[in-house]
């Protein structure tokens, strides 16, 4: 029950800058920028193409104009900015648009001023506008309320709406969405999906692995249940500390699925000997506990134990993943333990409905000790060659840490991504703080 209740209160973390985030001073600063001036994830990105391959054509700028006016009204979007609202300075100290602002179409000499003034002008070329005046960027700042967690599914889809709606038919703009708030939701979306299938696809292997194993359909159901059951406990535990589940944490049930089988096999291995000998069902369960639990204990323990060495990482989802992964290993442990003897010696397999061991099995892990025994010393040689050739090439991995790999592939906002960052250098800016110093003054008499 009380795991039920941990699973029950579970949120997933959609904060792509998570696997950034450590406890120097910077992000104490992006905190401190983002309290006063608002998260520095809230821009939308739209991504827009001229078919044609000039955006200063009539039809691709009037295009432009209709889809700024419409994403103006999407609710949770507070401004929307494009060339369109760049100003420049013009005769007699005016400030002008680099794009004259009319609904009317543009004459060939007027539309090719506005191109050489926005090649010329430092905040558009590069910045707002590729290079060969094919592609341009739309920014739609969102509210607080819209880029939360609560609010933002329902914020993208009406801009995918009129992203949709603007690029087709017979328009000629090509359009693409991306931008933090994009990826979060797709991010987000992936990560529910891959923790369905990933978990149902090792919980599936689990079961064939036990049912190789076990040779017999009650040995299945005793060497998988107790697993299942850890890992359930492991997320219902997460879920009662409040800790949320991103990338990393979203293995820690397959994780606890992996460590809870191989231990249920060895007590359920441990049991059919003891049956062999002629034991009960109690005592053949009671003697895998004192035999075999030390062992896996001792296992789980150390798993544990690495995992939990991560808690010192500087970065916190690292830290979080350790922590919950030595959760994952010690919930296993316990829910096999437990369980596990506990079904064995049950009405359920009374008498010999354990199983058989698998010869063949037991056979190739006898010829593979007896082939390592005699050439001990060829294949310590052999490791240790191994081991300094594999740590050679390990020393020249660099470390590199992108939001990008934390995208989920293949998606549309992800795509979208890469051709902005290859057209304009990167979505992402650089925040630079500057603080007023006030000089103390102090006042003495003449």
């Amino acid at each position: 029950m009380a795991a039920g209740i941990g699973i029950s209160r579970l949120r997933l973390d959609d904060d792509l800058r998570a696997l950034l985030r450590d406890s120097d001073a910077e992000f104490k600063l992006i905190d401190e920028v983002a309290d006063r001036f608002g998260a520095p994830d809230r821009d939308c990105i739209v991504r827009v193409e001229s078919r044609g391959g000039d955006l200063f054509d009539d039809r691709s700028l009037a295009g432009l104009r209709r889809l700024c006016a419409a994403l103006r009204e999407v609710p949770g979007a507070v401004d929307v900015r494009s060339i369109l609202d760049v100003r420049r300075q013009g005769v007699a100290g005016a400030i002008l648009p680099v794009i004259p602002r009319t609904d009317a179409p543009l004459d060939e000499e007027t539309r090719a001023a506005a191109r050489h003034r926005a090649a010329a002008h430092p905040l558009v070329t590069g910045h707002l506008l590729s290079g060969d005046f094919r592609s341009t960027l739309v920014l739609v700042r969102l509210d607080e309320a819209a880029s939360g967690s609560a609010g933002l599914a329902s914020t993208v889809h009406a801009i995918e709406n009129v992203v949709a709606a603007a690029g087709g038919g017979d328009a000629d703009l090509n359009l693409e969405l991306t931008g933090l708030p994009t990826l979060r939701h797709q991010a987000t979306q992936a990560l529910r999906r891959d923790m369905l299938v990933f978990n149902s696809l090792g919980l599936g292997l689990a079961f064939l692995l036990s049912a190789t194993a076990a040779r017999s359909l009650r040995s299945t159901v005793v060497a998988c249940v107790p697993p299942f059951v850890g890992a359930v406990w492991a997320m219902g535990v997460l879920g009662l500390c409040g800790v949320p589940v991103n990338i990393l944490t979203s293995v820690v049930p397959s994780l606890a699925l992996v460590v809870g089988t191989c231990d249920s096999i060895h007590f359920i291995e441990d049991m059919r000997r003891s049956r062999r000998r002629g034991a009960d069902e109690v005592t053949a369960s009671a003697g895998a506990i004192r035999r075999i639990g030390s062992a896996c204990g001792l296992t789980s323990l150390v798993t544990a134990i690495g995992f939990a060495s991560l808690a010192a990482a500087r970065i916190e989802a690292v830290r979080i993943f350790g922590i919950a992964a030595a959760v994952g290993a010690v919930a296993s442990f316990l829910a096999v333990t437990l369980l596990t003897p506990l079904l064995a010696s049950s009405g359920f397999c009374r008498g010999l409905h354990l199983g058989g061991s698998w010869r063949p099995a037991g056979r190739f892990a006898g010829r593979l000790t007896a082939f390592s025994l005699r050439h001990a010393r060829p294949i310590v040689a052999c490791g240790c060659v191994a081991t300094v050739a594999l740590a050679l090439v390990g020393s020249r991995i660099d470390a590199d840490n992108r939001i990008a790999d934390a995208l989920p592939r293949g998606a549309a906002a992800s795509l979208a991504l890469e051709r902005v960052d290859r057209e304009f250098g990167g979505a992402s800016g650089i925040d630079v703080v500057v603080r007023c110093v006030t000089p103390q003054v102090s006042q003495m008499g003449v």
